[in-house]
């Protein structure tokens, strides 16, 4: 049975397949990206915005404790320089926050622009969280044992992924 452009049922049938599959891919006709939830592409942006805020309450964790244990009057840290001199036991922390507004600003601006023009597809994606794991474990390595040869290997494989 045909239709009224002429085309039988299974023709229609397999039009309305192909215009589906079309709808849920997109790309050229060689290389076809599945879609995803656009907003998916951010939730790396969250994990590395927890990691920060992490890192920020651990550094006055240390800076605190360091101040009460030591007996340090807080005026004595009203100088940068001073703060630094007698907060070098605990500067980890501090210097990683640093470290979090550095690189991972180029990162976030690089989600918005995959969010702003709906390119984020599963590698990016997956490119994303393998930037989040190693800031998280950079992040560890500088607050804790703070081996440079370490955490330069994790920072240095974190910015190639950029």
């Amino acid at each position: 049975m045909a239709n009224s452009a002429g085309e039988s049922n299974a023709e229609v049938l397999r039009l309305d397949f192909d215009r589906r599959l079309m709808l849920q891919f997109r790309g050229s006709r060689s290389h076809r990206v599945a879609r995803m939830n656009r907003t998916l592409i951010l939730l790396p942006a969250v994990a590395l915005v927890l990691l920060t805020a992490i890192v920020w309450c651990w550094m006055y964790y240390t800076r605190i404790t360091e101040i009460h244990r030591r007996r340090i009057s807080v005026q004595d840290l009203a100088r940068a320089a001073e703060a630094k001199r007698l907060l070098k036991d605990v500067a980890g922390p501090s210097d990683n926050l640093v470290n979090l507004f550095e690189i991972p600003v180029l990162f976030y601006v690089a989600l918005i622009i995959l969010y702003v023009t709906n390119l984020s597809n599963g590698l990016y994606l997956g490119l994303a969280w393998a930037f989040v794991l190693l800031r998280y474990a950079h992040s560890f390595i500088h607050v804790t044992y703070n081996r440079v040869k370490h955490r330069f290997a994790v920072y240095f494989a974190g910015t190639l992924l950029l």
